[in-house]
C-alpha cells in the first residue's frame, strides 16, 4: 500500500441518485498563495469517496504528465485520504508570485476512474482552513464569472502585503484560447509578464492565452496593490474559451468586512451554463458585517427579488451587488429569484470571530436535476463545531446518517424544521450541528436537496456545499462516415445527459432539430448547443456549451476514446428502452496478448450486469475486438477467448447463459475512425488501443 495515503473504512449505504459532485473525472486548477510565513494553507489533504460497491482505481495527473502520479483503489466501503504536502511544499497543487500570467505545466492535479467518486480538497493550520469541493464535469464550460471572499480594509502592515485574491483555470483540450476580460476600473493583477518581468499587470486590455490539456493559468491581486477601495472590484471578471475549461477562486489570508482577523476561502466554479435564477442562502454562525452575500450577473438588465421584494437596482453584465447580513430573514435564510442567470458568493463563518470566515460558492434551486443525497468523510477535520445547513424540498424528510457505522442519527421534517423558509414553501431549510463522535456524514431524502459544511475551530473556518450543481449536456465529436468531415457526414455526442427525455439541438443560435436519443448527425461547420429536456419537471432545459466546428480537420482520437470511457450501463438502459440494436462501445482493456481484463474494468462490466439484472428479458451478444497486431488467425482466436471471458464473468455474476452470446472478430472490424492496417502503415498507438474495444448487440428474437 502507497504510504503517502491513509485509509479509513466506512460502512455506507447506497445512495441513489447522487449526480452533482459525482464524477469520472475531476480537474483541479492550482492554488495561489504569495507567501506562507503565518501557515496561511498548511497540509493540504484530497478525500476520495464513491458510493458504488465495486472496488475502482483513482489515478492522479499532475499538470500535462501523461503518467498518473498515483492510483488509490476507493469502494463504498473504503475511501481515501491523501496528503498533498505543507503549502508551499504542495507542489502539484500550490503556485507562487514567479509562476503567475505563465502557461504551467506542472499545476494543478486531474483525477480519472472508470467509476463517479467525488473529489474534496482541504488544508488547515494553527490558524486557518479552507474546503474546495470538485464539481467533477459539472465544473467545465467555456464562460464563467468570478468571485472571491469579500475583503475589508482592515489590513495591518504586516498582513497586508500578504493577502491575495486568485483566478486559476485549467485546460481540458490543447489549443484551448482562453480570454480573461471585463476588469472593472482600478483592478490590477500581479505577476510576471510574458518577457519574465514582475510587476503589477494593468487590466484596461483583455489578457489572451494559449494552453494545451493540463496546463494552467493564474492570475492573482495582491493586498499591497489596493487603496482600499477597488479590493472588491474584480467581482464579476470574465473567463471565457473556445474549449471547456475549468475553473478555481478565492482568496488566501483576506480580511473581513468584520475585522483584521484573516482567513482563506477559496472554491471550484461552474460555468454560467451551471448558474440559474432561484437560490436558498443559509445563515452561518457570523454576524451581520460577516454573513454577506455578493451576486453577480450574467446578463444586462438584471433584476432581483430578495426575500420576495423587488430590489430597486438593476445589474449590468458582470456587475455585483453585495448584501449585508441584515437581509437574511428572522429564519436565518434568504431567497433569491432573478430575471436572468446570476453567479451567488457568500462570505460565511463558523462563528461570531472574523476568523472563522470562509467562502461559499452557492448551487442554485433544481429540482429537476439535483442529487437527492450526498456523503461528506471526515467532516471533524479540524476540531470544533462543524454544522450542516439544508436547503431540501418542503415536504421531503431528510434522514442524516452516521455513513461510518450506517445508523440513522436522526429524521429532518418540515413540520419540525428549526429553519423553515416562510416566503417560498416549496422549499426548507435546516441546520444541525454533526456531533463529535461522527466523522463520515450521509445526508439522504427523496427529493433534491442542496447540503453546505461550515467549520469552527477556534481561529479556523472553512465552508463550501457538497451538493446542488448539475453536469449540463456536453458535446463530443465522434467519426460519421469518415475519419474526416470534410463533405462527410459527423456525428455529434452528448455526455452526462442522465434525467432527460429528449434533446433539442441549436445550430450557430437557431433551433435546429428535436431529437430523441443523444446524438446529432451533422456535416457543415458552424456553433452547435443542444438543451436537454426533462419532461417530469416543466420540460426545463439544461443548455450545453457551445460546440465550435472551425475548421474542417480530423477528428482529434482523444475525444472518441474519452466516450468509451463514460458510463455504459447508461448507454444500454438507452438502447434497451429504444429497441436499437446498433453495436454499444465498451472500453473494455484487457491484459496485454491475455483473455484477461484489467482491474479498472471490472466495474464497467459489473455496470452491464447490473442493468441486465433490471430487464431480464433482455439478450445480448458480446463482441470482443483487436489491433491489427499479429497474425489474422492468431487475433481470431485471442478475441473469442476474450469474448468468452467477458460472458462466463457476467455468468457467475448471476445472469442465465442462455441470454448470452460471445463472438471473437479479431481484427476484423477497425473502427471507422481508427482504421489502421499494420502492414501497410505506421499505426498510432491511439489507434491501436482504440480498435482494442467489446461492444455489446441486444439481440432481438
Amino acid at each position: 500500500m502507497n504510504k503517502r495515503f491513509l485509509l479509513y473504512f466506512l460502512t455506507l449505504i447506497i445512495f441513489k441518485n447522487v449526480i452533482a459532485q459525482l464524477s469520472t473525472t475531476h480537474y483541479l486548477p492550482p492554488i495561489y498563495c504569495k507567501v506562507d510565513p503565518k501557515g496561511a494553507i498548511g497540509a493540504l489533504e484530497l478525500f476520495i469517496s464513491t458510493p458504488s460497491d465495486s472496488s475502482f482505481y483513482v489515478k492522479i495527473y499532475s499538470g500535462t504528465n501523461p503518467n498518473a502520479i498515483d492510483s488509490i483503489p476507493i469502494s463504498s466501503s473504503t475511501s481515501a485520504k491523501y496528503s498533498l504536502g505543507k503549502a508551499l511544499n504542495a507542489k502539484n497543487l500550490i503556485t507562487e508570485a514567479g509562476q503567475l500570467n505563465t502557461p504551467l505545466d506542472n499545476g494543478g492535479l486531474t483525477l480519472k476512474a472508470v467509476s463517479p467518486f467525488f473529489a474534496n480538497i482541504r488544508g488547515h493550520s494553527v490558524n486557518q482552513g479552507f474546503s474546495l469541493t470538485s464539481k467533477g464535469k459539472a465544473a467545465l464550460g467555456t464562460s464563467f464569472r468570478t468571485g472571491h471572499m469579500l475583503q475589508g480594509s482592515h489590513y495591518t502592515k504586516d498582513n497586508k502585503g500578504l493577502f491575495s485574491n486568485f483566478i486559476s483555470v485549467m485546460a481540458t483540450k490543447n489549443n484551448t484560447k482562453l480570454r480573461f476580460s471585463d476588469f472593472k476600473k482600478g483592478v490590477e493583477f500581479y505577476g510576471l509578464d510574458y518577457t519574465g518581468k514582475i510587476k503589477t499587470m494593468r487590466t484596461s486590455v483583455p489578457l489572451d492565452v494559449v494552453l494545451d490539456e493540463g496546463q494552467s493559468f493564474v492570475i492573482a491581486q495582491h493586498g499591497e496593490d489596493f487603496d482600499f477601495k477597488d479590493e472588491n472590484k474584480s467581482f464579476g471578471s470574465l473567463v471565457t474559451s473556445n474549449k471547456p475549461i475549468a475553473v478555481s477562486i478565492g482568496s488566501i489570508l483576506a480580511t473581513s468586512p468584520a475585522g483584521g482577523a484573516a482567513d482563506v476561502g477559496l472554491d471550484q466554479i461552474v460555468p454560467v451554463t451551471g448558474v440559474g435564477t432561484e437560490y436558498i442562502l443559509m445563515r452561518g454562525q457570523g454576524g451581520n458585517t460577516l454573513e454577506r452575500p455578493v451576486i453577480v450577473a450574467t446578463e444586462d438588465r438584471t433584476t432581483l427579488k430578495i426575500n420576495g421584494t423587488e430590489h430597486p437596482r438593476t445589474l449590468s453584465a458582470g456587475e455585483s451587488l453585495i448584501l449585508n447580513g441584515s437581509s437574511f430573514s428572522k429564519a436565518h435564510n434568504l431567497h433569491l429569484q432573478s430575471s436572468a442567470p446570476i453567479y451567488v458568493y457568500q462570505t460565511t463563518a463558523g462563528s461570531s470571530s472574523a476568523a472563522t470566515c470562509g467562502l461559499n460558492f452557492v448551487p442554485p434551486l433544481n429540482e429537476c436535476a439535483s442529487a437527492n443525497s450526498t456523503f461528506i468523510p471526515n467532516t471533524h477535520f479540524a476540531s470544533g463545531h462543524v454544522y450542516l445547513n439544508i436547503a431540501a424540498k418542503t415536504f421531503a424528510p431528510i434522514n442524516i446518517i452516521d455513513a461510518k457505522i450506517n445508523k440513522k442519527l436522526i429524521t429532518l421534517e418540515s413540520e419540525k424544521s428549526n429553519i423553515a423558509n416562510p416566503l417560498k414553501r416549496k422549499w426548507v431549510t435546516y441546520k444541525y450541528l454533526i456531533p463529535n463522535n461522527v466523522t463520515d456524514i450521509g445526508v439522504i431524502s427523496d427529493e433534491a436537496i442542496n447540503v453546505s459544511m461550515t467549520v469552527e475551530s477556534h481561529v479556523i473556518g472553512a465552508a463550501g456545499y457538497f451538493s446542488g450543481f448539475t453536469p449540463n449536456p456536453i458535446i463530443v465529436a465522434v467519426g460519421g462516415k469518415s475519419a474526416f468531415y470534410q463533405n462527410k457526414e459527423l456525428k455529434l455526442k452528448l455526455k452526462q445527459y442522465k434525467s432527460f427525455d429528449h434533446f433539442k439541438w441549436y445550430y450557430n443560435g437557431k433551433f435546429l432539430t428535436e431529437t430523441k436519443k443523444p446524438e446529432l448527425m451533422i456535416h457543415k461547420t458552424g456553433e452547435y448547443s443542444v438543451a436537454g429536456i426533462d419532461r417530469s419537471c416543466s420540460h426545463k432545459e439544461f443548455m450545453s456549451s457551445p460546440f465550435y466546428l472551425d475548421e474542417l480537420k480530423k477528428i482529434e482520437l482523444e475525444e472518441v476514446e474519452d466516450l468509451f470511457s463514460e458510463e455504459t450501463d447508461e448507454e444500454l438502459e438507452i438502447a434497451i428502452k429504444n429497441n436499437d440494436s446498433k453495436p454499444i462501445l465498451v472500453n473494455l482493456n484487457y491484459v496485454y496478448n491475455k483473455a484477461e481484463l484489467v482491474e479498472e474494468s471490472i466495474p464497467l462490466l459489473d455496470n452491464i450486469v447490473s442493468t441486465l439484472k433490471k430487464y431480464k428479458e433482455i439478450k445480448i451478444k458480446i463482441l470482443a475486438h483487436t489491433d491489427c497486431k499479429g497474425s489474422d488467425s492468431y487475433n481470431l482466436k485471442l478475441s473469442q477467448l476474450r469474448a468468452d471471458y467477458v460472458k462466463n464473468y457476467i455468468i457467475s455474476n448471476g445472469i442465465a447463459e442462455e441470454r448470452l452470446e460471445a463472438e471473437g472478430m479479431g481484427e476484423s472490424s477497425p473502427l471507422e475512425l481508427a482504421a489502421c492496417d499494420c502492414e501497410k502503415t505506421q499505426c498510432s498507438e491511439a489507434q491501436l488501443a482504440l480498435n482494442r474495444r467489446s461492444e455489446f448487440i441486444i439481440i432481438k428474437d
